[in-house]
């Protein structure tokens, strides 16, 4: 849609398939050319339309799996190497298959018990580590993202109040942005759990998209960011 001149990008309206997390990235030039077509419609208003016209698709399961790796992630990095599952104190818990293998906030599958619950709270390339503490250590008070990009073709403003959303389908959180340094510094309203770079983090207006950037690294307050930070600084032990 277009206002003031300048075109804008919308949530699809329906929230469930609402895939303008993954569009924040495009500029003014590619949205005068885009047309989205299924935009303004529901998924079973699309299959029901899909059904009318007699489309074999509109009677598929819907897929919840990686379409191109049907036998799991390892088939895309047959190369990951294993390496130290440590606690936030830098003791070494046991060993992973693979950094690949992993993801922020998973607790299953980590084939270690300690006699308490753990969970993945950081993966560390630098040294082939997976780090794991309570789910307590899960929880950031903000982000720091780059490789900004924005719909408008500029920020609106150094300092703004929004909503950002840090994974598909998460709940947007209301968040103040301070632009510096070649980066959002963003402190959430409220703390948020598994915040993981790597992924985009994805600034809202309401339904309107105002651009995002890729998560650099969480912000976290306190004792568990103090120990974190010792833990990037000194080497694991048994």
């Amino acid at each position: 849609r277009e206002k003031e001149g300048k075109h804008v990008l919308l949530r699809g309206r329906d929230r469930a398939k609402d895939q303008s997390y993954f569009l924040y990235s495009l500029t003014q030039d590619e949205l005068s050319r885009a047309l989205f077509p299924v935009g303004e419609l529901t998924k079973e208003e699309v299959k029901r339309i899909a059904r009318e016209r007699g489309f074999t698709a509109a009677h598929l399961r819907e897929s919840q799996d990686l379409c191109f790796a049907p036998r799991g992630i390892g088939e895309l990095v047959p190369d990951a190497k294993p390496g130290p599952i440590v606690d936030i104190s830098g003791r070494i818990l046991g060993s992973h298959r693979g950094l690949p293998h992993y993801t922020v906030g998973q607790r299953r599958g980590l084939g270690i018990s300690t006699g308490e619950p753990l969970y993945v709270v950081a993966l560390d390339p630098t040294r082939n580590a997976v780090v794991v503490g309570p789910e307590e250590a899960l929880y950031a008070e903000g982000l720091v993202a780059r490789e900004l990009t924005w719909i408008a073709g500029e920020p609106p403003g150094e300092r703004f109040v929004c909503e950002v959303q840090i994974r598909y389908r998460a709940a947007p959180v209301r968040c103040r942005v301070e632009l510096r340094d070649g980066g959002a510094y963003v402190r959430f309203e409220r703390p948020q759990r598994a915040v993981t770079p790597g992924q985009a983090a994805v600034f809202y207006r309401g339904e309107v998209v105002l651009g995002g950037g890729i998560i650099e690294r969480p912000i976290k307050d306190g004792c568990i960011s103090q120990k974190m930070s010792r833990l990037k600084r000194r080497p694991f032990s048994d």
